[in-house]
């Protein structure tokens, strides 16, 4: 078997991670910012985790959770093109 090489890609991710409770509302309006229907709410005791990737106004949702005084954490991941034996 010989390995292939690929160095075609590239890939950001950024997520959201929300520490502690949210309210229904507050929950909807995150999802309202990010353009998406808002899934079926439940209360997580370890927070929620949203994913940014596909949001074109991140500091929209941001903004939003500074006003409302909501503890977060924002988190990247960055993958550049690299050669990878498969």
């Amino acid at each position: 078997m010989t390995p292939q090489r690929s160095s075609h890609y590239r890939l950001l991710e950024r997520t959201v991670d929300i520490h502690g409770a949210l309210s229904e509302a507050q929950y909807a309006e995150i999802h309202r910012l990010l353009g998406q229907p808002p899934g079926r709410f439940k209360t997580w005791p370890g927070g929620y985790l949203f994913d940014l990737t596909k949001t074109s106004d991140v500091d929209r949702v941001l903004a939003y959770l500074r006003e409302q005084r909501l503890p977060h954490t924002i988190a990247e991941e960055r993958r550049w093109p690299v050669d990878e034996v498969r």
